[in-house]
C-alpha cells in the first residue's frame, strides 16, 4: 500500500499522455501558421512543438522565391501551466523575446532555427514550469562552439534536450538546450 502514493502521479499522467489530443499543422505559410494557431489555440490546443523549413511547393510561378514553411504540433492538454510560443523571430528579436520570458519565469520547451533568403529564424516555446530544473539555452553559435558548449555541460551534469541547426553560408547555426541531471 505504500507504493500507491507514487504509483498514483505516474498514472495520471500516462492517462492523459494516452488520451490527449493531438494535431498537427504542417508546410504552411507564416501566415496561414498563425490563422491555424489562433484556431486551434481558441480550441483549447496548444503549441508543444514548432518548426521552419523551405516551404515544400512543387510549383512556384516564374520569380517566386523559395520562403519559409511552418510545422507545429498542438495538444489539447488539461493542465493550466502558463505558455507562450514565438515563430519568424530574428536574432535579435529571439534574444528579447527569451530576456522577457526567462526573466518572468519561463523555460524554452522547443527550439527551431532556420535559414531562408539571407536571415536566420527563429521559434520557440515557453513553459512556466513549477521548480524547473537548472537549466542552460544557447542560440546563435556556430557548430564548433557549440560542440565545446556541449561538452563543457555533460561535464557539469546537463544533458542536452534540444538540438536544432541549419546551414548559412557561413556555416552551420546552431541551438540547443541543456538541462541539469
Amino acid at each position: 500500500m505504500k507504493k500507491l502514493p507514487y504509483l498514483l502521479p505516474l498514472l495520471v499522467v500516462l492517462h492523459l499522455s494516452a488520451n490527449a489530443q493531438r494535431t498537427e499543422v504542417k508546410n504552411v505559410t507564416a501566415r496561414e501558421y498563425q490563422r491555424q494557431f489562433d484556431r486551434l489555440v481558441a480550441q483549447g490546443y496548444r503549441p508543444i512543438s514548432v518548426s521552419a523549413n523551405t516551404l515544400q511547393v512543387i510549383d512556384y510561378q516564374p520569380g517566386e522565391r523559395p520562403q519559409l514553411g511552418y510545422w507545429g504540433i498542438f495538444q489539447k492538454r488539461p493542465d493550466t501551466t502558463p505558455w507562450a510560443a514565438r515563430h519568424a523571430l530574428s536574432h535579435e528579436a529571439y534574444q528579447r523575446e527569451f530576456n522577457t520570458w526567462t526573466r518572468q519565469g519561463y523555460m524554452p520547451t522547443s527550439i527551431n532555427v532556420a535559414f531562408m533568403d539571407g536571415h536566420t529564424s527563429y521559434c520557440v516555446i515557453y513553459d512556466k514550469i513549477p521548480n524547473p530544473p537548472a537549466w542552460v539555452a544557447r542560440h546563435g553559435i556556430g557548430y564548433a562552439e557549440f560542440a565545446r558548449t556541449n561538452e563543457d555541460l555533460l561535464r557539469q551534469g546537463y544533458r542536452r534536450t534540444i538540438t536544432s541547426q541549419c546551414q548559412t553560408p557561413t556555416g552551420r547555426v546552431m541551438a540547443g538546450l541543456w538541462v541539469k541531471r
